[in-house]
């Protein structure tokens, strides 16, 4: 599948020999290309933790069908189990491969590294096709969270959805410090709504209905559920060569957002499904009504919408920076893909 070079090409002379981290693990130096395009290391930890929130978690939202297709016991426990489980490892793999190639790129570079330009393009393949899937999810999600405030047409949707789609393609193309910046902020917005029910949801909590189940519990979705709403921690890595001092910062900032994750994912759940009994009832979107039965009005709810507002947005200008960077890792570890194989 590979053709090899002309004899008249010269052969390329050897690569400097890779240096050694403090760790002594040695690592390959950048290609020519990374080393002239470089970006500047601009995110920090507060910034880095914005972003993986909204890579992963983004707030409670979407996780409503666990408590459905288990009860009040298998959610908790899903709650709590599944980031020991399956993020915390996902974490500790992206904390260590970033400090170790601390470049833009992620599983493209990782892959690279380990099988070469071929399966690195799969890899990026892969990422770049679930990009477009995934992407076109949140202006969708944007607009309908403004229907249920302002009733509004089909036209009217399609417009907010491309205003919010141009706004977060805006806030990336003017640097990823400010996208950094932006997911601090959103996810202050998002985790308010769900302080605010449990505060009030544990004055009305009865320990007792924690231990509570359904007759026949849905194994299936409730394992798709936990894992989808606790993966994501390796898109972080996509943004390795524009975080400050890589090696420290990354190992910071997946732990805050893993435990950040848990807090405002399993607290909300323990807190509402005393006031909310109806195990069925708890469908996607539901929020906004369990929220509404335990502050008694609908100030509440419409936090909660607010909330999912700013969930929508920030995880599409988050994804957008990391699903960009798998790219430029594409066009930096396997630009030679046209040369050599096509």
């Amino acid at each position: 599948f590979t053709r090899h070079r002309p004899p008249s090409t010269p052969t390329p002379p050897p690569s400097a020999a890779p240096a050694p981290t403090p760790s002594g693990v040695p690592v390959p130096p950048p290609s020519t290309v990374q080393a002239m395009t470089a970006p500047p290391r601009t995110i920090g930890t507060l910034q880095l933790v914005g972003m993986i929130y909204f890579m992963t978690a983004g707030g409670g939202y979407g996780l409503e069908p666990l408590v459905a297709a288990g009860g009040p016991l298998f959610a908790i426990a899903a709650l709590l189990i599944t980031p020991l489980v399956f993020s915390v490892p996902q974490a500790l793999m992206t904390a260590e491969l970033s400090a170790l190639y601390p470049e833009d790129g992620g599983v493209v570079v990782w892959v690279h590294a380990a099988f070469g330009r071929f399966w690195a393009f799969q890899a990026g393949w892969i990422s770049l096709v679930n990009t477009f899937i995934d992407n076109a999810l949140y202006p969708v999600l944007f607009s309908q969270y403004i229907a249920r405030l302002v009733p509004m047409d089909a036209f009217v949707r399609h417009t907010l959805s491309l205003t919010m789609l141009t706004l977060c393609t805006t806030i990336n193309l003017l640097g990823i410090d400010l996208v950094g910046w932006a997911s601090v902020g959103l996810s202050l917005v998002v985790t308010l709504p769900f302080v605010l029910l449990a505060g009030l949801g544990f004055a009305q909590t009865d320990p007792a209905v924690w231990g509570s189940r359904v007759e026949h519990p849905q194994v299936g979705l409730l394992v798709a559920s936990a894992l989808w709403n606790f993966s994501g921690y390796d898109s972080a890595g996509a943004c390795a060569g524009e975080v400050i001092d890589a090696e420290r910062t990354y190992p910071r900032a997946l732990g805050m957002a893993v435990m950040l994750a848990v807090v405002t994912m399993a607290m909300p759940v323990m807190a509402a499904v005393t006031v909310n009994d109806d195990w069925a009832e708890w469908g996607e979107a539901f929020w906004v009504t369990a929220a509404n039965r335990i502050a008694g009005g609908n100030w509440l709810g419409n936090l909660v919408t607010v909330g999912g507002l700013a969930m929508s947005t920030g995880m599409l200008v988050s994804l957008i920076a990391t699903s960009s960077r798998s790219l430029y890792g594409m066009c930096t570890k396997v630009r030679a893909c046209a040369e050599e194989h096509f």
